[in-house]
């Protein structure tokens, strides 16, 4: 009976690749970046975002596994499409919000 059940449900648990097409498809993603008193980019389309987060600096691209990251005082690099520099801010800490094709980036704090 288990061994019946496993050969049912084995082919819906294999991991899968995408194709080339669908890479190409998926190339880009949007971005959401917020101060406490402006909007840098809302929906803007970006190939990456490198986050500087409190466990570690990360990479996001679009497909990315949805993850909440507290932020760390460090450089959020922007990657656009067709530029080899990233465009740099200092953030002194907030947090990142990443869904599989977009995420946000909200930048907290401020000084008084």
């Amino acid at each position: 009976m288990q061994r019946a059940l496993l050969r049912r449900f084995t082919p819906s648990l294999r991991r899968t690749f995408s194709t080339v097409e669908e890479s190409a498809a998926a190339a880009g993603m949007t971005l959401n970046f917020n101060l406490p008193h402006e909007t840098i980019y809302a929906g803007a389309k970006v190939t990456q975002v490198i986050v500087p987060g409190v466990a570690g600096e990360y990479g996001v691209t679009a497909e990315h596994v949805p993850l909440v990251a507290q932020l760390k005082p460090g450089v959020l690099q922007i990657l656009h499409e067709g530029t080899a520099e990233a465009e740099k801010y200092f953030v002194a800490g907030g947090f990142s919000i990443t869904h599989p094709n977009s995420t946000t980036v909200s930048y907290l704090m401020h000084w008084t």
